[in-house]
C-alpha cells in the first residue's frame, strides 16, 4: 500500500498538441506524513506531471524534491510559457519529528515525461505559498514560521535571491500572490487574520498596508478595484488568498468585511 499523500493539484498548464488541447498538471506529493504508530516507511516527497485530458488521469513523469502537504493551495506556481514549476516546502523530518522547512526549488517540465529539479535554494522558514511576477521575471515565497515574505528574481531557469522582509510578529504569513500590475501583491497573515499590501520591483519587495480580513469559522470577501479576492479561512485562522488579476488596483477599496488597517 502506498503511503504518498498529495497537496492537491495545486498548478496547472496547459499544452498545446497536434491534434487536441491537452490539460496537464503540476502536483507536489508529501511523502512523509505518517503517524507515530505507522510501519511504513516515508517515502521521498516528488514532484509530478499529470495529464488529465477528456477526465482520464495519466502520470507522465515524476522527480524527486522537497515539498509538503501543509499550507495553501499555492505552493506551486508554473511559469507562463508552462516550462518551469516552483514548488515550496514547508515541512522536512528530523529524525521521526516533522520541523519548518525552508527550500523552494525550481523544477523543469517542459517535457512532461521527464521533469528535472533544476535547483533549489532557501526562502522563509515553512516556506509556503508562492506566486511568479505576471512577466515571470520576479516570484514570491510566503514563510509562515518566521512571518516573512521573500522575493526572488527569475532568469535563466535560477531563481536569485533579492530580499526578505519580516512581517508582523506572529502573523504566520502562509500565502502571497501578485496582482496585474505586477508591482502590488498581497499576502496573508494565518495567524492574525490580516492582509497585507506589498510593493513589489526588482530591487525589493516592501510592506504598504495591513487590515483585518476575517474572523475565525467565516470566508470573507472584497472587491480591489472591479477584482475580487477571496481570503478562505479555517476555524482558526485565515489561510490562503485567490484574486482575479483582471484590473489594477486601487486602494484601499474593499467591502465592508475589512473592518481596520492599518500603513505598515
Amino acid at each position: 500500500m502506498t503511503h504518498r499523500l498529495l497537496t492537491v493539484l495545486t498548478a496547472g498548464l496547459l499544452l498545446t498538441a497536434a491534434a487536441a488541447r491537452a490539460e496537464i498538471f503540476v502536483s507536489s506529493n508529501d511523502g512523509k506524513q505518517f503517524r507515530a504508530d505507522d510501519t511504513i516507511r516515508p517515502e521521498p516527497d516528488t514532484v509530478s506531471v499529470i495529464d488529465v485530458t477528456n477526465g482520464k488521469v495519466k502520470l507522465l513523469g515524476s522527480v524527486a524534491a522537497p515539498v509538503a502537504l501543509t499550507g495553501p493551495p499555492n505552493l506551486v506556481a508554473v511559469t507562463r510559457d508552462s516550462r518551469l514549476a516552483i514548488v515550496t516546502s514547508s515541512q522536512k523530518l528530523n529524525g521521526q519529528v516533522l520541523v519548518p522547512d525552508d527550500r523552494v526549488s525550481v523544477i523543469d517540465v517542459s517535457v512532461p515525461s521527464n521533469p528535472r529539479l533544476l535547483q533549489t535554494v532557501q526562502a522563509g522558514s515553512g516556506a509556503s505559498g508562492v506566486d511568479i511576477s505576471p512577466d515571470g521575471k520576479l516570484v514570491l515565497v510566503a514563510s509562515t514560521a518566521d512571518d516573512a515574505i521573500t522575493l526572488f528574481s527569475l532568469a535563466n531557469k535560477k531563481l536569485t535571491r533579492i530580499n526578505q522582509i519580516i512581517l508582523e510578529k506572529g502573523s504566520g504569513s502562509t500565502d502571497v500572490m501578485f496582482l496585474k500590475d505586477g508591482k502590488t501583491a498581497l499576502a496573508v497573515g494565518r495567524m492574525n487574520f490580516r492582509m497585507m499590501l506589498l510593493s513589489v520591483s526588482p530591487t525589493g519587495v516592501a510592506a504598504r498596508w495591513a487590515w483585518s480580513t476575517c474572523v475565525p469559522r467565516l470566508i470573507s470577501s472584497g472587491s480591489i478595484s472591479g477584482a475580487r479576492h477571496c481570503i478562505a479561512a479555517s476555524s482558526t485562522s485565515c489561510s490562503n488568498i485567490g484574486v482575479d488579476r483582471t484590473s489594477t488596483p486601487r486602494f484601499p477599496a474593499f467591502s465592508a468585511v475589512i473592518h481596520s488597517w492599518t500603513r505598515v
